[in-house]
């Protein structure tokens, strides 16, 4: 290959002048940075394949620093045009990470294997496993459990809330149907203990089912049994 080095009125360079891509070198080494014919730039790799691909079997990091300051912010902008971008930022002063979409009809969306499983839309709203905003705050659709609750000890009970096409479910331990507490069907209807049958079904196969209704005096339960 040959190298050229030019220089006019306001336009310096160096380059190649024929196809072959241009190698930085040091200490007499393999190449450390590479520019090819085709304008990618590689770091630590001599056939890049993106505008920038960096390769290291020790410490592939790509970092932006501010110095160690309280500002600026260190940024990464994926731009488009004005008001039509987005980035990734660290404020350092709040030591907060920020994603941010620029654009008010754009929302933040998050995929695994291409295929989306989260989103923050344009209004503010969370959808997780649905791409159709609802009128609440957060949406949820899928199989089996929808919302865990725990204090996340491993003796901790883990409770549940699922849901098919007629029923919502609150249920205890590991699977969704195993130990369903409470069941709301879509009349309105509650179901403890089984499925409801009533506007309120209770069920115990251990001891009697009872209602407790306590008076607040410090110990009188008036008791209705036999239901």
């Amino acid at each position: 290959g040959q190298v050229g080095i030019y220089n006019s009125t306001g336009d310096n360079g160096i380059g190649t002048i024929n196809n072959f891509p241009m190698n930085f070198f040091t200490n007499n080494s393999a190449p450390q940075m590479t520019i090819t014919a085709a304008g990618n730039v590689g770091v630590g790799i001599a056939t890049p394949t993106a505008k920038m691909e960096i390769l290291s079997t020790t410490n592939p990091v790509l970092r932006i620093s501010n110095g160690g300051g309280l500002t600026p912010n260190p940024k990464i902008e994926l731009f488009r045009q004005s008001g039509v971008s987005g980035s990734v930022e660290y404020v350092a002063a709040n030591k907060a990470l920020v994603l941010n979409n620029d654009s008010s009809l754009g929302g933040i969306n998050f995929k695994l294997a291409g295929t989306e499983k989260m989103r923050l839309d344009s209004s503010g709203k969370l959808l997780i496993g649905t791409q159709t905003a609802e009128t609440t705050q957060v949406s949820i659709s899928g199989q089996q459990h929808l919302l865990s609750l725990s204090r996340g000890g491993a003796s901790d009970t883990k409770w549940f809330f699922s849901a098919d096409a007629a029923k919502l479910y609150l249920a205890e331990g590991t699977q969704a149907t195993a130990d369903q507490k409470v069941i709301f069907d879509s009349n309105g209807s509650v179901g403890i203990g089984a499925n409801p049958t009533a506007k309120l079904t209770l069920f115990n196969d251990e001891a009697d089912t009872s209602i407790n209704v306590n008076t607040g005096t410090g110990g009188s339960y008036p008791k209705k049994t036999g239901i």
